[in-house]
C-alpha cells in the first residue's frame, strides 16, 4: 500500500508540473499613465555621431605654398596644448602662434626661435572661404581687429631716432600669404 500512495503521489506531482509548464500569454496593462507616455515619447535613443577629423576642427592645420615666391609652410597642432600651433618654413625659423579666436585667429608672441633668431609680435588669419593663410610678423596684434594688420601695405617700419640720437632698433613687416594643399589620401593595403 506504501507503493500505491508512493506511486500516485508521484504522479500527481508530475501532473502538478505540467500543469505549471504550460506558458501563458503576459498580462498587457489595461491602463496607462498618460504622464509618463507623454514623457517617455520625447527621448529616443540616437546613435553617436562620428568623432569629427583634427582638420575640421582646426582648419588652419596643414600646408601652404605661396603664389609669389613658392615658399612652403606647414603648420601643425602641438602635442601638449590645443590653443598652440607651430609653424614651419618660415625665414625666421620654428615659431609658435597662440589661438585667441576660434578658428581663425592666432596671436605670435614676440620669442626667440630655436636657432635663435628673434621673433616681434604678429598675427595668422586663416580664410576658411578660399582657404587661405595670412601671416604678418612686424606688427603688433590687433586684439579688435585682427584683420586689420593685413589690410595696409606690407611696407618696412622706418628707423625712428629717440631723443639721445642713437637709432632704434629697425622692424621689418614680414608677410606671407598662401593657399593651402590640399592632400590626396593614400590607400593602405591590407593583407588579405
Amino acid at each position: 500500500m506504501k507503493k500505491n500512495h508512493f506511486f500516485a503521489g508521484l504522479a500527481l506531482l508530475f501532473c502538478g508540473m505540467a500543469a505549471t509548464a504550460q506558458q501563458t500569454e503576459p498580462a498587457t496593462p489595461t491602463s496607462t499613465n498618460p504622464t509618463v507616455e507623454a514623457i517617455n515619447s520625447k527621448y529616443h535613443s540616437v546613435e553617436m555621431p562620428e568623432a569629427r577629423p583634427i582638420e575640421k576642427v582646426f582648419p588652419v592645420l596643414g600646408v601652404y605654398q605661396s603664389g609669389s615666391n613658392n615658399t612652403v609652410v606647414k603648420i601643425s597642432l602641438d602635442e601638449e596644448s590645443k590653443s598652440i600651433i607651430w609653424i614651419e618654413g618660415l625665414p625666421q625659423g620654428v615659431v609658435k602662434a597662440i589661438l585667441l579666436k576660434s578658428p581663425a585667429s592666432y596671436k605670435i608672441p614676440a620669442q626667440k626661435t630655436a636657432t635663435g633668431n628673434e621673433v616681434p609680435e604678429g598675427t595668422l588669419m586663416y580664410n576658411k572661404e578660399d582657404n587661405t593663410l595670412h601671416i604678418c610678423i612686424g606688427k603688433k596684434f590687433d586684439f579688435l581687429n585682427p584683420g586689420s594688420v593685413f589690410e595696409g601695405n606690407a611696407e618696412t617700419e622706418q628707423v625712428v631716432k629717440s631723443a639721445k640720437g642713437s637709432k632704434a632698433a629697425q622692424s621689418t613687416l614680414w608677410v606671407f600669404t598662401g593657399k593651402k594643399q590640399e592632400v590626396a589620401a593614400t590607400a593602405i593595403n591590407t593583407p588579405q
